[in-house]
């Protein structure tokens, strides 16, 4: 249930953002990000009764979560509401399921991991939709990207 709801909430806030960037700038858009998700998880917490672990957070671990906050997190959100102004919502979202994929070409390059058969299937139930996706005149040359990825993956784990 948690991944079905992971799966909605990234497909969704995609389309969302896209919506929010035609009426506002891409700053504007990472402020709501910030507070919705900030809003929601405050809900989350309180609705599922953890609100004892908030006394658990040091001042280093705030000092720490800021830090991420205000350079990596924000600098990255930035550059994507930066980019997302000027592609599809729909192009975006393809860019972003090769994240996982990419995870996994590396995680074999570097620590030599192999995917056992539920990842296998899981892997290939991700890509089925890429490749859906790039049917698009559009996304023709990405067809090509993700074929030559697809045979990079099945000759490293055969």
């Amino acid at each position: 249930m948690y991944a079905l709801l992971a799966a909605f909430s990234f497909g969704s806030s995609t389309v969302f953002s896209k919506m929010i960037l035609q009426r506002y700038t891409f700053k504007t858009a990472t402020f709501y990000r910030y507070g919705f998700t900030s809003l929601i998880m405050l809900i989350f917490i309180f609705v599922s009764g953890k609100t004892v672990q908030l006394d658990q957070v040091t001042t280093t671990n705030w000092i720490i979560f800021l830090v991420i906050a205000f350079t990596t997190g924000s600098g990255a959100i930035f550059l994507y509401y930066f980019g997302l102004n000027h592609i599809k919502a729909s192009l975006a979202v393809m860019c972003e399921l090769f994240f996982p994929i990419s995870t996994i070409v590396f995680d074999y390059i570097f620590n030599g991991s192999r995917l056992s058969l539920v990842q296998w299937l899981s892997a290939g139930l991700m890509v089925l939709p890429l490749s859906t996706l790039t049917r698009s005149s559009k996304l023709k040359k990405l067809k090509h990207i993700l074929s030559l990825i697809i045979l990079f993956i099945i000759f490293v784990y055969r």
